[in-house]
């Protein structure tokens, strides 16, 4: 796990068997237990949401195509160019 070896859990468990306590060792362990599984929890949660976002990030733009123009539809470009133009752009008759 963290590239230790038997003698070095071992040292450290007696360790922390001479420091802390033969009665608060099972409820530190516990405790850490429940932080260490909580904390996974919170991790799981935030890369799951990443890679949703993430997910629909790449969806939006490579997958789902842009709306297609309809042919028969002029483009407002097209409609705003081909306006009647002011009394004032036209030559006097």
């Amino acid at each position: 796990m963290f590239n230790l070896g038997i003698s070095e859990i071992l040292f450290i468990a007696v360790l922390a068997l001479l420091l802390i306590g033969p009665k608060q060792l099972p409820e530190l362990a516990r405790n850490l237990g429940r932080f260490l599984n909580e904390l996974k929890r919170s991790t799981s949660v935030f890369t799951d949401e990443l890679k949703m976002q993430t997910r629909e990030d790449f969806h939006q733009q490579y997958i789902r195509p842009d709306p297609v123009e309809k042919k028969d539809e002029p483009k407002k470009e097209q409609v705003a160019s081909e306006a009647p133009a002011d009394k004032k752009d036209q030559p006097p008759s």
